[in-house]
């Protein structure tokens, strides 16, 4: 469950009015078309549930958006089912989002097993609800406090010697990051250690960091480790909701670290054979 709220809150109208719904993804084949266009209105059910009744709308600007729905059916590696379903959640104000949230829900073996034609739809209804109603919690819950004392220790248990003690602390800054942070979190994507460099690109996303969406572009095609890519991925995302004018600076930076990436990748030259004297050739001897 991830959550980036630039705007508190405490200044979102209550309750705020719920909007309309798109971005559905289904895994080819899962459910029929039918059965696929009902999972947004599911997942929105799911939503006023958790807010309760919804009353007229007074600022039409403000609204409750799901923005993706993603439900991604298959076996593992084992051959069990497996359903994982990735909701997406947004307050506008107006066009722009000014907060969002995922929720993710998975159904996995131990499920009737999957059907002839896809999955059975109503298992992976609750799941899309389950999805939902994380995300609507995380959107909805207030930031927790913490006192100067506290985060200022815990910015300088981020510069420990040792990467478990470096990630705790980044970790523990959760939701309470701030802006001035955001050096911090940039120096972190650099650690050695890749579970300090996944929370850092986290953090990055959850402030919507402007100024790291080129560096995280890089480390998406760049870094060794997978869930540091994957991690990076989803901070640009996060940002780019926020402000789709860094869109060409992230496509410019990520295409250079292709580039960078295939030249790494390209097999040496063959070092050329020594060229052996013809018995024909003639040679100079002093």
């Amino acid at each position: 469950m991830q959550r980036l709220a630039p705007v508190k809150p405490e200044r979102w109208p209550r309750p705020i009015p719920v909007g309309e719904a798109s971005g559905v993804e289904v895994t080819a084949g899962a459910l029929s078309d039918s059965e696929a266009d009902r999972l947004p209105l599911i997942c929105m059910e799911a939503v006023r549930n958790r807010l309760g009744a919804t009353t007229p709308v007074k600022a039409p600007q403000w609204r409750l958006v799901l923005s993706s729905l993603v439900v991604d059916a298959r076996r593992d590696a084992r051959g069990d089912r497996m359903v994982r379903v990735r909701a997406v959640l947004e307050i506008r104000k107006d066009k722009r989002p000014l907060a969002v949230a995922n929720g993710l829900g998975f159904l996995t073996s131990g499920a009737p097993s999957l059907r002839t034609d896809g999955v059975e739809p109503a298992e992976v209804q609750r799941t899309v609800k389950e999805a939902c109603t994380q995300a609507v919690m995380a959107l909805s819950a207030p930031t927790p406090p913490l006192a100067p004392a506290e985060r200022a220790q815990l910015r300088a248990r981020a510069a420990h010697a040792d990467g478990k003690t470096r990630a705790e602390a980044i970790h523990a800054l959760g939701a309470a990051l701030r802006e001035e942070d955001q050096d911090l979190l940039v120096a972190a994507l650099d650690d050695e250690d890749p579970q300090v460099r996944r929370l850092a690109a986290w953090g990055l996303g959850e402030l919507a960091a402007a100024d790291a969406v080129e560096k995280l572009a890089g480390m998406a095609e760049l870094d060794a480790d997978y869930g540091v890519r994957l991690e990076a991925v989803v901070a640009i995302n996060k940002t780019l909701t926020v402000d789709r004018s860094l869109l060409p600076q992230v496509k410019q930076a990520r295409e250079a670290a292709v580039q960078q990436r295939q030249q790494q990748e390209a097999p040496a030259p063959a070092p050329e054979a020594p060229e052996e004297p013809s018995e024909n050739r003639v040679l100079d001897v002093e």
